[in-house]
């Protein structure tokens, strides 16, 4: 999640490109906080994207990827340790895969996906008419971003240190 992009420049100095490990299934969650957004979207599943970059921001062609499950209640911090898990194996792959000449590339859809930039505090509020599950994951989850979460309830906010369970009902 590195804030800067590189100048092209810079971009054209390797042979063999220079390569992105990005915590999402691009491209879907471009931008600086890929996994905060999985979470606040609600997504089934966070993701691991290794492309090729190029000028435009998490662009360029995809050469791997793999979905990473999202347990219910797991801290932002775990998600993110997993999906650098699967990212080191991703690279490995990928570096092997280009330097033997037999890298698949896939290339991203010219306007598909979406971009998030960095999370506001209004990013943080909870409303009641979210599901209880999904209140539960985003305040576990995105604790890791520094929070705080906030209840929103008749244009009321209540302050949330942490989320212990949920029930569906």
């Amino acid at each position: 999640c590195w804030p800067r992009r590189l100048p092209e420049a810079v971009l054209t100095l390797g042979r063999l490109g220079w390569l992105n490990v990005h915590p999402s299934l691009l491209p879907l969650h471009r931008g600086p906080d890929p996994l905060f957004w999985t979470l606040r979207h609600g997504d089934a599943h966070a993701g691991v994207t290794v492309h090729l970059m190029d000028a435009t921001l998490d662009g360029g062609d995809i050469l791997a990827q793999e979905p990473v499950p999202i347990p219910d209640g797991i801290a932002g911090n775990e998600l993110d340790w997993r999906c650098a898990e699967v990212g080191g194996r991703l690279l490995v792959a990928s570096l092997r895969a280009l330097a033997s000449g037999r890298a698949e590339r896939t290339p991203q859809l010219a306007g598909a996906g979406s971009y998030e930039p960095a999370p506001t505090p209004a990013d943080f509020v909870i409303t009641p008419d979210r599901p209880a599950r999904w209140a539960f994951n985003f305040i576990r989850g995105s604790a890791y971003w520094g929070g705080p979460a906030v209840v929103e309830v008749d244009g009321r906010r209540f302050g949330v240190r942490a989320a212990l369970d949920f029930s569906p009902d």
